[in-house]
């Protein structure tokens, strides 16, 4: 709920976009853990430059279900091996 909240804030933003057309770019991904509060969640949001913000995803916590499920366990670590692959992949390719 409060997901669709903030995106329906940084459409409603009035800000010019910059045009980066022509200008060399890099994607950073970074991953924040906050108390549970709603308040703190939008001020994280309301603190990034939302005119180059891509994505904004809040994450289950699956801690309970990585503890407890062995088959949710056996899959998180060929999600993490298969991650692991993709970027070597674009890290070895990027360097040719």
């Amino acid at each position: 709920m409060a997901e669709h909240r903030l995106h329906n804030m940084a459409q409603s933003d009035n800000t010019s976009s910059v045009n980066i057309k022509n200008v060399k770019t890099r994607t950073i991904i970074a991953r924040f853990q906050i108390e549970d509060n709603d308040l703190i969640e939008l001020g994280l949001y309301n603190s990034l430059q939302c005119n180059a913000l891509k994505d904004f995803t809040k994450l289950p916590d699956v801690n309970d279900l990585y503890e407890n499920d062995k088959t949710f366990r056996e899959l998180s670590m060929k999600r993490k091996a298969a991650n692991r692959a993709y970027n070597d992949y674009i890290n070895k390719t990027k360097l040719k």
